[in-house]
């Protein structure tokens, strides 16, 4: 009885599991849009008089601000050096370079900042190739660059767009191998969603049933904390569009997902009762 009791309970948290694997959005409803969304961005035209190294004509340029007031953005040094990625932690507060993978003097520009202090933009690595990168605040190494992969591999450009509160990210990766800001946003780029440690093409979610008829969605722009995705499309003969691409198939609702590990536990108490009585 205490085996066959075990096998259940061990066979109901196994299927809880699979259930918070699966829970996650399947990017199944495209829609091309004649106009542009909202693409979410703040009002940042106020913070003119960021902190900025000493001299002339440097520009600070801000980008995004999370619920805290922390800005992400860049420093430019008019054409003597390369502009870098800056975080401001309020917008009184000293500037933080924030380095690029290629290290100090390589161009970086930080885009976005989601309420846990993440910062996604673009950097150029030691051979000046223009990458996707995310900066992330630990203990031991405060804002360290990290690459995102590019869908086409690991020596091509990509770049990050925004991320969400979940630490989803978006953007796109492109089959070249550029160092110039300029990045192609035609048939070459592909819209890309960085989760974990996955790089995703969001082409691959579409089929048939999508009636995408030609149109490659080839940059994300924005990622709502549901997981609702926007961003451009292009079509030869067209040129961009926009694109919604968002999930029909809710999640499993947490509550029946606690249930059932709730049961599992149950039913391994209960042996544990059960094991306790027959010994007494």
């Amino acid at each position: 009885m205490r085996t066959k009791l075990l096998k259940l309970a061990l066979a109901v948290t196994l299927s809880s599991a699979t259930l918070i694997a699966n829970a996650a959005p399947a990017y199944n409803t495209l829609t091309i849009l004649e106009s542009a969304p909202d693409w979410g961005i703040p009002n940042l035209a106020t913070y003119t008089s960021l902190s900025r190294p000493d001299g002339e004509n440097i520009v600070a340029t801000a980008w995004d601000i999370n619920d805290s007031g922390a800005i992400a953005g860049y420093i430019a040094y008019g054409s003597s050096a390369a502009p870098f990625a800056a975080l401001w932690a309020t917008s009184s507060s000293p500037y933080t370079q924030l380095l690029s993978l290629g290290g100090d003097g390589k161009e970086g520009n930080a885009w976005a900042i989601n309420n846990s202090g993440s910062i996604v933009g673009y950097s150029q690595n030691a051979d000046n190739v223009w990458k996707a990168t995310l900066w992330s605040q630990t203990s031991l190494t405060p804002y360290s660059p990290t690459q995102l992969q590019s869908t086409f591999g690991a020596d091509k450009s990509a770049e990050a767009l925004a991320i969400n509160d979940s630490g989803q990210i978006v953007g796109m990766s492109i089959n070249s191998i550029s160092t110039d800001y300029l990045l192609p946003r035609d048939a070459t780029a592909k819209a890309t969603l960085w989760d974990g440690a996955s790089a995703i093409d969001l082409n691959t979610y579409l089929d048939t049933s999508n009636n995408l008829d030609g149109w490659v969605l080839n940059a994300a722009w924005r990622i709502d904390n549901d997981g609702s995705i926007y961003g451009t499309a292009f079509k030869e003969g067209i040129g961009d569009k926009y694109f919604s691409l968002q999930s029909v198939t809710a999640p499993v609702p947490e509550a029946d997902t606690s249930a059932m590990l709730l049961m599992g536990a149950g039913l391994m108490g209960f042996i544990a009762r059960r094991r306790k009585n027959t010994q007494a």
